[in-house]
């Protein structure tokens, strides 16, 4: 039997059927729904609830034909069906009105027909608001009185006299619970929960009973793992047995963990079924993280040009938790290679010991420096800062493009400050990030000259509605010395470039010596103001204004203006800025590209 033609015939009738744009108009007419409500929130859902709004966005015809289609199919948009969607519309809408206390609207819906097509139009009257008459919230058992359970019960805005509010009522219930069981109290429970409307008195009672049980301890606590000394990882550990179950906790303990950068992974599982007397073991469970780590970084700016980044991280080089990095920085106007040991102590999460050499080559303004670095620290957490105490041995050659040079050798003390705050690391819509660093050193102690240096940067960032936002900056400082003369450029102020002075070269604002060269000043103050606005999904434009100067006495304060592109890219906001200095009006736009977070 021959079976290619019938075959053949097939195929070209599914073929047929597939490229045909939509049904004939009869089978699958278009529909036009209007629904005339004032209210924006009660409207959405009731377009949410409606079967045929929900019908009408359903793809066309020929998506639902597709095999390959991911999307079900539903049933064709037939003249029948339309009537029967409409039918139900009323109850759909009734419903959807009910969580927000409109019990009795009145609605008045019409079909007609236009030629081919259908409109639909809903005519709504919320009505009467139901509102709350009796509120009936009794909490019983051990955790009666607990302080979280009071303040969820303080801000449930289940007032008699309040609009009845489904979501509301059920947030609460929600909040209650977790309140108690973040607290300990394993065994809570509603021993009576009831939402009772009386729509014709446009009026509702609520009555929540809710029994905490007895609270829950934390028993004996394992923790499993073999990276450190068990010993050393005790001390991760901020719970211990006998203290209240409490699961903010674990949640800490476990980020504690995270943060070691000893462990990929870490599971804590509270073995419920093990319970004896109230008192839950904790098993701690962790994977151990790859031992090296290396990373590699692809850059470029307008500042540094062309960049790229190595790295290499040993996360634990022995049973005590040392640890140890080297970076390779390398760009056009500044080279670096750093080594930095690191120990663990006090608080093993947050206080290091570092031990620190580095060796960089850097253009500021119009010198030429090399730089040898290196110094103990201590890095802790103080006062919600970061804060780092140091003592640092720097060598710097340094020279002019005119040609002399110099050398120093400074010793030094000194302390940072920093702290970051915002609402998103990404693409924060608020926040702030501070840092703040104090140094000085002395002829009498192994320096070559004595001075005493302070420096404080701000950013700030607030938002302007959907999409735009408000971006400032501040940097300041002053260095005070007797022989400022001979005081190398790492230790002197410049300002300009891509995240500071827009319109000027990168380090290339401030005073300048008899043969023309910028060679730093003994005070900074700059700062800036920009609005940015996403006009399309990830895509944005902003306006900015930049103000500045490196001075020894009076600045001469230089302005910029200018217009930006915004990419929000996966690793930080990219900019590309048009910047023209205003002092300068002769003076031609200048091109900066930067990409990176914005605090």
């Amino acid at each position: 039997m021959n079976f290619k033609k019938p075959l053949f015939n097939i195929l070209t009738g599914l073929c047929f059927l597939l490229v045909q744009p939509s049904a004939p108009a009869a089978d699958q007419p278009d529909v036009k729904i209007n629904i005339l409500l004032e209210d924006r929130d009660l409207l959405e859902n009731v377009r949410a609830h409606l079967s045929i709004v929900q019908e009408t966005l359903k793809p066309p015809l020929l998506e639902r034909l597709n095999p390959f289609s991911t999307t079900e199919p539903g049933q064709a948009l037939t003249t029948g069906r339309i009537r029967r969607l409409h039918h139900r519309a009323a109850g759909e809408i009734r419903q959807a009105l009910q969580p927000f206390g409109y019990y009795q609207p009145a609605i008045s819906s019409e079909l007609v027909r236009r030629g081919e097509d259908w409109v639909a139009t809903y005519r709504i009257d919320p009505g009467a608001v139901t509102r709350i008459d009796r509120v009936d919230i009794q909490v019983t058992g051990a955790g009666a009185s607990d302080e979280r359970l009071q303040k969820v019960i303080s801000k449930s805005r289940l007032a008699s006299g309040s609009q009845l509010s489904h979501e509301k009522y059920e947030a609460f219930k929600k909040a209650l619970y977790d309140a108690a069981y973040f607290s300990g109290y394993l065994d809570a429970r509603f021993t009576r929960s009831e939402l009772r409307v009386m729509p014709e008195q446009q009026r509702a009672d609520i009555i929540v009973h809710f029994d905490t049980g007895e609270p829950f301890y934390f028993g004996q606590i394992h923790l499993d793992q073999d990276v450190i000394r068990p010993s050393l990882a005790q001390r991760f550990i901020n719970i211990k047995t006998g203290d209240p179950l409490e699961t903010e906790k674990l949640l800490d303990l476990q980020l504690r963990l995270d943060d070691t950068d000893y462990y990929s992974q870490v599971i804590i599982d509270l073995q419920r079924d093990q319970t004896v007397d109230h008192l839950v073991p904790v098993q701690i469970k962790t994977t151990p993280s790859k031992s090296q780590r290396y990373t590699v970084g692809l850059g470029y700016g307008t500042d540094t040009g062309p960049r790229l980044t190595l790295g290499t991280r040993f996360r634990y080089l022995n049973k005590r938790g040392h640890q140890f990095n080297s970076d390779l920085q390398w760009s056009e106007i500044k080279q670096t290679f750093s080594l930095q040991y690191l120990v663990p102590i006090g608080d093993l999460v947050t206080d290091q010991l570092a031990f620190s050499a580095s060796l960089q080559e850097e253009r500021f303004g119009d010198i030429n420096t090399r730089q040898l670095i290196m110094g103990p620290s201590y890095i802790t957490n103080w006062l919600g800062f970061r804060r780092r105490l140091y003592l640092n041995y720097l060598q710097e050659d340094f020279s002019f493009d005119a040609g002399n040079a110099d050398r120093a050798d400074l010793l030094y003390p000194g302390i940072t400050l920093t702290r970051k705050s915002s609402n998103n690391p990404s693409f924060p819509r608020r926040g702030y990030s501070i840092i703040a660093d104090l140094h000085g050193g002395s002829e009498s102690l192994l320096s070559s000259s004595s001075f005493l240096r302070a420096s404080l940067g701000l950013r700030g960032i607030l938002s302007l509605g959907k999409g735009s936002r408000l971006l400032l900056h501040v940097d300041s400082g002053t260095v005070q010395s007797d022989a400022f003369d001979i005081l190398p450029p790492s230790q002197r102020f410049f300002t300009g470039g891509d995240r500071g002075l827009r319109g000027y070269s990168y380090q290339d604002v401030g005073p300048i010596n008899s043969s023309g060269d910028t060679i730093g000043g003994k005070k900074l103050l700059a700062g800036g103001v920009e609005i940015d606005h996403l006009f399309y999904k990830s895509f944005g434009i902003a306006l900015f204004y930049d103000i500045g100067d490196a001075f020894n006495d009076n600045p001469d304060f230089k302005e910029s203006t200018g217009i930006g592109l915004r990419w929000r890219s996966p690793i930080g906001m990219f900019r590309l800025d048009l910047a023209h200095p205003i002092n300068d009006p002769d003076s031609d736009f200048r091109l900066h590209i930067s990409i990176g977070p914005d605090l």
